[in-house]
């Protein structure tokens, strides 16, 4: 992931390239069939890094989409492997799913505990957006409420229109998504910072004149 930010912020599409076609090859041991990923469940700390892992391919299928322009095959949110039905990432995604609204049912050894839960947010977000299952703002809605983070800056990324306002987190954090400018505005709080910014950045600048 990191390699591909940087080939990406070099013009540097042809290693970029590279990076999503190893990638690809490395989806084909690193998630089973039925979506388990062994090298993390594997692992002590077994949930956490079956999220971590999940979230770092979300994060290169977003990079992957600069380029996708004449090359739908660098798509990796829609990479689908030879005799399945549903995108790799998506089956690996979806493995968890179940876990996360039952964790007690999870298999495998944890000594980490379901904290990592947290980290779900915004891939069941991004999930939303690309394959369009409410199945995953049904999921966020649960998991977010059990293990919500105290900021979470992917709510700003994320078309209102479209996810709504999905926890009592949120609505205590944004304020009504149907009156968000009043909300602003109308907070004292807020606006008295506002305003003492405004009138500390005029006084400078006319002493400055």
């Amino acid at each position: 992931m990191q390699r591909m930010a940087l080939h990406l912020f070099l013009d540097e599409n042809d290693k970029a390239k590279e990076i999503v076609a190893s990638i690809k090859d490395r989806m084909g041991i690193q998630i089973q069939p039925d979506g388990q990923q062994p090298f993390e469940t594997a692992r002590p700390f077994s949930w956490f890094y079956s999220v971590f892992n999940v979230r770092g391919l979300f994060n290169v299928c977003h990079m992957s989409q600069k380029l996708t322009s004449g090359d739908p095959g660098m798509d990796l949110c829609h990479y689908t492997r030879t005799n399945e039905t549903k995108p790799a990432m998506r089956i690996a995604l979806d493995y968890l799913l179940p876990f996360a609204m039952k964790e007690d049912s999870w298999p495998f050894r944890n000594v980490g505990g379901f904290n990592g839960s947290k980290y779900l947010t915004h891939v069941l977000e991004d999930a939303f957006i690309h394959y369009g299952d409410p199945w995953y703002v049904e999921v966020n809605d649960n998991v977010g409420v059990r293990h919500a983070q105290k900021y979470n800056i992917t709510r700003l990324l994320k078309p209102w229109s479209i996810l709504g306002d999905h926890s009592p987190q949120a609505a205590r954090g944004f304020g009504p998504q149907t009156d968000a400018a009043h909300s602003l505005l109308s907070s004292p709080p807020l606006w008295l910072t506002i305003a003492s910014v405004l009138v500390a950045l005029l006084t400078s600048h006319s002493l400055i004149s």
